[in-house]
């Protein structure tokens, strides 16, 4: 355990760059890093680029070696005499969405929290580990090992920044990846998805909803033909339901249906907007005969969010269950696409799952194509970095809680040692409503207390680590 001494220049460090650390993380929220088309020097377009120059910049200004890795993400390295542990955070954001109280991009001050787009997820946990690397610094404790704080561009969408940066350099022999709660995240579910192809209803001429494929989406809407029909009783109908709006415009219905939005990795508690849509549409008698089956079908997948209506439903010890999300409905030539989002335990298979479902759609008059498998990531909880990791949250916060595995997808899966290690405080209840203030919602909010504390909380684990590598 950390003597108290050293403890006390810790919390003195901390406290001495408070403001600078809650300005480094409102710097980069206002900052809109929204993957986009690539360019030349910033293959994940013009945001993330922004984003990546700002945090190397800001290592720079703090005196620290930096690295640019061609735009998919940057480095930077306090020097050790052998070896690296490595901590990753990601710069990429998610789509903004719909129900803000506030402009996402403003980084609002607000009883205690950071407001905004990226502040929990992913830019709070860069400032945490930059400035444990600096008190580090500042302490002048000898550390065996080099650390590097790699910058990850394209968490959100595929990963393939960590993939080109590992071809490119040595794997760090271990990872802190600070993309989750504490203690310690020692194992992450397999990342499948895929579009359910299907053909537009008659009726239907235009459907759509959702912002991002990891997403459960709040937020759905169709035009429907609706001449010949009682449009009466289908607004009566429409009144009636929970969670939608509709209003005729000639004989066009224009509908929406309204969900609670949460990530796709932890879809318990929500609602999907385009289940509702679906079954709105099925109940109101604008989807008919082969459309009405596939429009139930599709929608007993969307609210069944284990996937037992695909066939796939699985758990294991180690992950736990499958989780089935619907995130995104889009038209494109060949007709409707439903994307699905799928974290499995890390002893199934993707293919398996690939299969089974496409045999479902095929019942249905859809088709399924795959467009992710990505497998998961297992350290066992007994290995002696995850039980230090454990052992430092423990003292330093008195929580006994054990390590955990989950269906969320970090660089975790890309690095060969590596767990995901907070800086999320797992007890924490936000000030919102269910839906919101969390990653991935509107309001998005980062705890500036929690936040510090980490810092605190990475100093020690980085010194303890640095004992047993």
């Amino acid at each position: 355990m950390l003597d108290q001494k050293l403890q006390e220049q810790i919390d003195s460090f901390v406290e001495k760059n408070r403001n600078q650390i809650v300005e480094t993380v409102r710097a980069l929220v206002q900052i809109d890093s929204l993957r986009g088309e690539p360019l030349p020097g910033a293959p994940y377009g013009a945001g993330p680029r922004r984003a990546l120059d700002r945090a190397l910049a800001i290592c720079k200004e703090q005196g620290l070696s930096v690295a640019d890795h061609e735009g998919y993400c940057g480095s930077a390295v306090l020097p050790g005499q052998e070896g690296e542990i490595a901590l990753a955070a990601h710069l990429d954001i998610v789509p903004v969405g719909e129900g803000w109280s506030v402009d996402p991009f403003s980084a609002t001050l607000r009883d205690g929290y950071i407001v905004g787009r990226g502040a929990r997820d992913n830019k709070g946990a860069f400032a945490a580990d930059l400035y444990a690397m600096l008190c580090l610094r500042e302490l002048g404790v000898p550390l065996r090992h080099s650390l590097r704080l790699i910058m990850g561009c394209n968490e959100e969408t595929g990963m393939k920044d960590m993939e080109y940066y590992l071809s490119k350099n040595r794997a760090p022999d271990f990872t802190l990846v600070t993309d989750c709660s504490f203690p310690v995240c020692h194992g992450e579910k397999g990342g499948f998805s895929g579009d359910i192809i299907f053909p537009k209803p008659a009726r239907v001429r235009r459907a759509g909803g959702g912002v991002a494929r990891n997403i459960v989406p709040a937020q759905a809407s169709a035009e429907v033909d609706c001449q010949g029909l009682d449009k009466e009783r289908i607004l009566a109908l429409a009144g009636e339901a929970e969670g939608i709006c509709a209003k005729m415009d000639g004989d066009t219905l224009m509908v929406s249906a309204e969900g609670i939005s949460f990530h796709a990795a932890f879809p318990e508690g929500s609602k999907n907007a385009i289940g509702c849509l679906l079954r709105f549409l099925c109940g109101a008698g604008l989807l008919e005969g082969e459309d009405f089956e596939r429009g139930r079908f599709l929608a007993d997948t969307l609210e069944h969010y284990y996937g037992e209506t695909l066939g796939i439903a699985c758990a294991d010890a180690q992950t736990g269950k499958l989780t089935c999300v619907g995130g995104l409905l889009f038209e494109e030539n060949d007709g409707l696409h439903l994307n699905l989002d799928i974290r499995y335990p890390v002893t199934a298979s993707g293919g398996e799952i690939g299969k089974k479902i496409a045999a479902a759609c095929k019942e249905h008059g859809c088709s399924f194509v795959v467009t992710k498998d990505d497998a998961g990531t297992y350290v066992p909880a007994d290995h002696p970095a995850v039980q230090t990791l454990c052992r430092v949250y423990r003292e330093l916060t008195g929580s006994e809680r054990a390590p955990y595995t989950m269906g969320g997808g970090t660089y975790a899966r890309k690095f060969p040692n590596a767990v995901a290690f907070g800086p999320g405080d797992p007890g924490e209840k936000l000030p919102y409503e269910p839906g919101r203030g969390d990653a991935h919602q509107p309001d998005e909010s980062q705890n500036i207390g929690i936040l510090l504390r980490s810092i605190k909380i990475y100093v020690a684990a980085i010194l303890e680590l640095d004992k047993i590598l």
